[in-house]
């Protein structure tokens, strides 16, 4: 049988919990059952008639009072605590295809993140963007084209920057810059065409001068023909002041200097040979056209036709050939009047009257200065016997 013990009820401090004790337990001090903090029940007494007593044994503050539950209200929230359960469970085990989808995504997005990562690492970050971008057309994977030009590379290069204004790169002009910088015979041998052949020449030639010699490119007279296999670029040197050309050839070796032509304008040598008489003929770079001469210097001048060449760096003089000769027959038939020739022909002084020495054209070696491959006319101004 229950007794009835009067109790009275108050507040916790700590968490303001609504607590019971016995009356005659006024004033006792220990842990409240909802915090835990140590407290002590006031001295005043309040007695509690809403709330059932129960017999109590404790020496501490009783627990936290609660609306007691009738069995109905336990078993129904027992039943509805189950069912929570139950379908916490049953949610947890099934993943919805929206779920599902979510995640996968988010595997495939870490991984690509990953994977870009390590090719910023490794130096490849654009790889995949490289590729999207070449199939727009915004970017093309070529080469530079400089980093693969070989010393002596026979084509001209275009090569697009970034503001899209194209930088030309001359070939020719590149191995004429060489040829005319070089300080050994052996470097600038490397720009001359047929240098094999004529490294004899060349070292008998420098053997009293100096490979090397101050020089100047004239930008306004080169010839911009950039398609062509014979470029002209005009130069000035220390010894020659007057503006000359210099020809070049494209060969499978790349861009060579014609060296005879060049030491031929630089030296003046057909401007010297013009205007003093020599023993020797000798074949000359030469620029040619058909002319008629009105002077009396030439001996039985109408048994003769006259042609006039320009050495560019001195006068212009005239020679001649006789009127019948193969010479005479291969200017009627290939030389036309009021045209210009670049030919190779072999010259020279005829003394039969040494009161009236000219020059006259013995032979034309080439048609014009280029390579000499299948180019030789053999084409004698003497007279046929």
């Amino acid at each position: 049988m229950q007794t009835q013990i009067d109790t009275y009820t108050f507040t916790c401090p700590e968490c303001a919990a609504l607590l019971r004790v016995p009356q005659n337990k006024a004033g006792i001090s220990g842990p409240c059952p909802s915090c835990q903090n140590v407290i002590s029940s006031p001295n005043k007494l309040k007695k509690n008639p809403d709330v059932r007593d129960i017999e109590t044994k404790s020496d501490e503050p009783c627990e936290i009072i609660r609306k007691p539950l009738s069995s109905v209200e336990k078993r129904s929230t027992t039943k509805q605590e189950k069912e929570k359960i139950k379908n916490e469970i049953q949610t947890k085990k099934r993943v919805s295809p929206h779920n599902a989808l979510v995640y996968t995504a988010s595997i495939i997005i870490i991984s690509l993140s990953a994977f870009v990562g390590f090719k910023v690492l490794t130096g490849e970050e654009n790889l995949v963007e490289k590729t999207q971008l070449e199939k727009k057309g915004l970017i093309r994977d070529t080469p530079n084209p400089v980093d693969s030009l070989p010393i002596n590379e026979s084509t001209t290069i275009v090569e697009e920057t970034t503001n899209e204004k194209p930088i030309t790169i001359d070939a020719a002009k590149i191995s004429l810059e060489k040829f005319l910088s070089a300080e050994t015979i052996s470097d600038k041998a490397r720009y001359i065409l047929n240098a094999e052949r004529l490294l004899p020449k060349i070292i008998e030639y420098h053997e009293n001068r100096p490979a090397f010699e101050e020089s100047l490119i004239d930008q306004k007279a080169t010839n911009q023909n950039l398609d062509s296999q014979f470029r002209i670029f005009y130069v000035t040197t220390k010894k020659q002041k007057i503006s000359f050309p210099v020809f070049l050839e494209n060969t499978d070796r790349g861009w060579k200097v014609n060296w005879e032509a060049f030491i031929q304008y630089n030296d003046n040598s057909l401007g010297n040979f013009l205007q003093e008489f020599q023993q020797k003929g000798r074949n000359f770079y030469v620029r040619l056209e058909r002319s008629h001469y009105f002077g009396s210097k030439i001996p039985e001048l109408g048994s003769k036709i006259c042609f006039k060449i320009d050495p560019i760096v001195s006068g212009q003089a005239y020679v001649f050939s006789e009127r019948k000769s193969d010479m005479a027959e291969y200017a009627d038939t290939e030389l036309q009047w009021e045209e210009v020739y670049y030919p190779i022909v072999r010259l020279e002084w005829d003394n039969g009257n040494p009161t009236k020495p000219f020059v006259k054209i013995v032979e034309i070696v080439q048609k014009n200065w280029l390579s000499p491959h299948n180019q030789r006319a053999t084409l004698s101004s003497t007279k046929s016997n």
